[in-house]
Formats: C-alpha cells, structure tokens, sequence
C-alpha cells in the first residue's frame, strides 16, 4: 500500500502574474521588431511568417495595430522559449553596444574639448562627481597632448559606463 505522501503529488501551477509579465515583455519586443526599419539578420533567422506579420503591422494603425503586436507575439512565443530567449538576447546585445559607442563617442569629445557637455553630464547625472571628472578629462588631455598611452582615457570611459548603463 502507498503511503498518503506518494499518493498526493503536488502540481504546481506556474504563476499568473509572472506569465503576464513575461508576455508583456514579448509583446515589447514584438513592437520594437516592428518600430525597426529593417528587421536586422540576427543569429537566428526570424521565420517568413513572422516577417510577414510584421511587415502587415508596419502598415497597420489604431487597435488593429496593437491586436497585429499581439499576434507576432503569439507567433514568437509559439516557436518556443530557447529561440525567444535566443533572439531577445541578441536585441539587447546589440542595444548595449549601441550604448557602449555612444558613451566612447562622449568621452572623446569630453576629452577634444566640449566643456558645455561636461556641464550637460553632470546635470544629467547628479551623482557624479564633478571634480573626479573634470580631473579625468583633464589628465586624458594631457596624455593626448604628449602622445601618451591613454590610461586615463580607458579610466574616463569606465567611469561614464559606471553611472551611464
């Protein structure tokens, strides 16, 4: 005879409020598919009828554009969780490097010269501090002035990564 513990096997049922947050999540990633202009060639390849669907909802507007986002991510969700993870994964890869360059091209300029940008990061950023930066800025001058190795430039970009991503 089995015992009352083996006979009670405990189902749990996944979270309802986690799976509205993850398919919120998709649905976003579904509409920056369609925000871009070109679907760009990922690691995965996006299937035709994905494409298809976002293509219709570029020409879509209203409700019928968000009940098409809604579908895409459906579609999205259907080809299962690795590929979903896959792809979104890459969209955000490529979102960072994004950032990632526009930080470098700020620290050049903060190091060519631009002291209104200075101005502009710290009001942007409150909690930097402005005499460590105006140090680093001024020491990354130095180095390019004399034809340096550019350490302190690498320590400037560090130190914009850590209060901008």
């Amino acid at each position: 005879m089995k015992s009352s513990d083996e006979e009670r096997i405990l189902v749990e049922r996944p979270n309802k409020t986690a799976l509205k947050k993850e398919h919120h999540q998709v649905q976003q990633f579904a509409e920056s598919l369609v925000k871009k202009p070109t679907l760009l060639k990922t690691k995965a390849e996006i299937p035709e009828q994905i494409v298809q669907q976002i293509n219709i909802a570029r020409k879509i507007k209203g409700n019928a554009y968000r009940r098409q986002i809604k579908h895409i991510a459906n579609q999205l969700i259907k080809q299962g969780e690795e590929f979903l993870e896959f792809i979104m994964s890459d969209d955000t890869q490529i979102n960072r490097l994004k950032q990632l360059s526009r930080i470098e091209k700020l620290r050049d300029d903060l190091i060519d010269g631009e002291d209104n940008l200075q101005n502009q990061l710290i009001s942007e950023f409150p909690l930097m501090e402005r005499q460590h930066l105006r140090n680093l800025i001024r020491q990354a001058r130095r180095e390019k002035n004399k034809n340096l190795p550019m350490k302190t430039a690498k320590s400037l970009m560090q130190y914009l990564r850590e209060y901008m991503l």
